[in-house]
């Protein structure tokens, strides 16, 4: 069997191995969809719809209060929210060792239109002092989605030196700080 070399081809079909007019545009249509796509997907985690954007506390935009006799510490999270859509809250924080989360006074379920925020009392009690994380520990938000509830984490508010807020506000709790 004898192969047929390119020179034949090209001078069978000039066109051979090109792509005729109809497959260019179908091939430019489907880049151009899949940019409108990805610039779309991009947009949706931009705006949050996809994930909720919420802005973390910097070391001014947060207090808190202690009561040492009961151990317990009140940090005043605000919650400020940065996508495009309303935001329905229905919970934040978490227990952890050595500390337990208060239940909140009536706030959840707590709605947050775009570029506004609410300030959120976490109220804990710390059951032991030497059992607080002394790691990262970020703060849960439990946000409602269409589609069911989703949860984003905050880092926690930066108190200054290499304590991390929950250590350190436990320390104060105790007696400690």
């Amino acid at each position: 069997m004898e192969l047929l070399t390119d020179e034949v081809w090209a001078r069978l079909d000039p066109h051979a191995g090109r792509l005729s007019w109809r497959q260019a545009r179908r091939l430019w249509q489907a880049v151009f969809a899949c940019v409108v796509l990805l610039g779309a997907a991009l947009y949706g985690w931009r705006a949050g719809l996809i994930e909720p954007r919420f802005e973390p506390p910097s070391a001014q935009n947060w207090s808190a209060q202690f009561d040492a006799q009961a151990g317990e510490f009140t940090l005043h999270l605000p919650l400020m929210n940065q996508g495009a859509l309303t935001e329905t809250v229905l919970g934040v924080g978490r227990s952890g060792p050595g500390l337990t989360l208060l239940p909140p006074v009536d706030i959840f379920p707590l709605t947050l239109a775009h570029n506004t925020g609410e300030e959120v009392p976490l109220r804990y009690r710390v059951t032991d002092c030497a059992a607080v994380p002394a790691g990262d520990w970020p703060i849960p938000v439990l946000v409602s989605r269409p589609w069911g509830s989703v949860m984003v984490e905050l880092r926690g508010p930066s108190i200054g030196g290499n304590t991390p807020w929950q250590r350190k506000l436990a320390d104060e709790a105790c007696g400690r700080g």
